[in-house]
């Protein structure tokens, strides 16, 4: 193995390394041998944009940083640098205020692939969270890349979970492919919510009504890994400012959320959540969650249809993304009826230190 003394391997340093970061963040997420897999236009723009605005922000975080703990681990990670360029890199950060990290970016250059690049910054990265006496890593691999899950696997992960990537594209001729009857026309009809539930938006920062459906229907192995407590839900004040400020600005720039949740009548426990972001301006894309209880799977078909509404009306030209975890089955078979196309399968992974 290289000597650590000697390896083109650097701590990022911010706000220096933001846009040379999201270059290179965009430039390996591309797969030659599976197209598929490689970033789209749209996601790449919405990367580049994120990226700006935190840069434009990062002196109040910094200021933030000096009172909030749990923001200091906001973005960390390192950077391998070779041909005075960014080859490979891992971006980190802690999960809320608990002791949980995620791994979010394992990327390395395709000219740099096959080199052990991608180990010894995977190593790097763990060796950090150890420092900082984090106790346990998740991550996402696209399932079929079989020499980032054996990496994975080497140093110790194992997979827990997964996710299901849907997609829904407008046609230029016929609009968008929706399963239902009035398909390709827009608006498409307003689904009515099945009788004995109750539907009610939810705040930018209300976080308790997905806390308790989360911590009452994740799966047990999912809750080994995940960090289903409230200090991974609720915000800190230092947080909350700085969502504000992230949504005010995006606001400005055409941005939207929805967020919504649904209640029984009965005895007005939460079964539902949901939210939907996107933008009326640019080429970018919806994105859609969707939090289900599977004691009430009839909600499923209503959700889908009521979430692909709201996209639709931020944005009707613009591309749908849902992600669904495979223990949510009424809601990937609710998608797959609405006409959503499967784009790719994640493997969720997890690691105790």
């Amino acid at each position: 193995m290289m000597n650590q003394d000697i390896m083109p391997i650097r701590p990022i340093q911010l706000p220096h390394d933001f846009l040379p970061l999201a270059d290179a963040i965009t430039a390996s997420f591309q797969y030659p041998e599976n197209e598929e897999w490689s970033i789209q236009p749209d996601e790449k723009a919405d990367i580049v944009e994120q990226v700006r605005m935190m840069r434009r922000l990062w002196p109040l975080v910094k200021l933030l940083q000096r009172i909030s703990p749990s923001l200091r681990d906001l973005i960390t990670g390192y950077i391998w640098e070779e041909d005075e360029q960014i080859a490979g890199m891992v971006l980190l950060h802690r999960i809320g205020a608990t002791e949980n990290w995620i791994i979010g970016t394992v990327g390395v250059l395709p000219a740099y692939r096959r080199r052990g690049m991608a180990r010894q910054l995977v190593e790097g990265g763990l060796k950090l969270i150890r420092e900082k006496e984090g106790k346990k890593v998740i991550l996402s691999v696209i399932d079929g890349n079989e020499p980032a899950r054996s990496l994975y696997e080497s140093v110790g992960f194992q997979q827990y979970s997964g996710t299901v990537e849907f997609e829904l594209k407008p046609n230029e001729s016929t609009g968008y492919k929706t399963g239902y009857k009035n398909e390709g026309q827009w608006p498409l009809e307003e689904p009515t919510l099945p009788s004995g539930y109750r539907q009610a938006p939810l705040g930018r920062f209300e976080w308790q009504p997905r806390y308790k459906l989360i911590k009452r229907i994740a799966p047990e192995l999912v809750q080994t890994y995940e960090a289903i407590d409230e200090k991974r839900y609720r915000p800190t004040t230092a947080r909350r400012l700085l969502g504000f400020l992230f949504a005010f600005i995006g606001s400005i720039q055409g941005k939207r959320q929805e967020r919504f949740a649904i209640w029984t009548e009965s005895d007005n426990q939460v079964v539902a959540v949901g939210k939907c972001s996107g933008s009326t301006r640019g080429d970018g894309f919806s994105d859609l969650d969707i939090t289900l209880d599977a004691n009430h799977d009839a909600l499923a078909p209503y959700l889908v249809r009521y979430q692909l509404i709201q996209a639709l009306r931020i944005n009707p030209k613009h591309r749908v993304s849902l992600s669904v975890d495979q223990w949510m089955s009424s809601i990937v078979a609710a998608a797959e009826e609405a006409g959503f196309v499967r784009r790719q399968e994640d493997c969720s992974m997890g690691l105790t230190l």
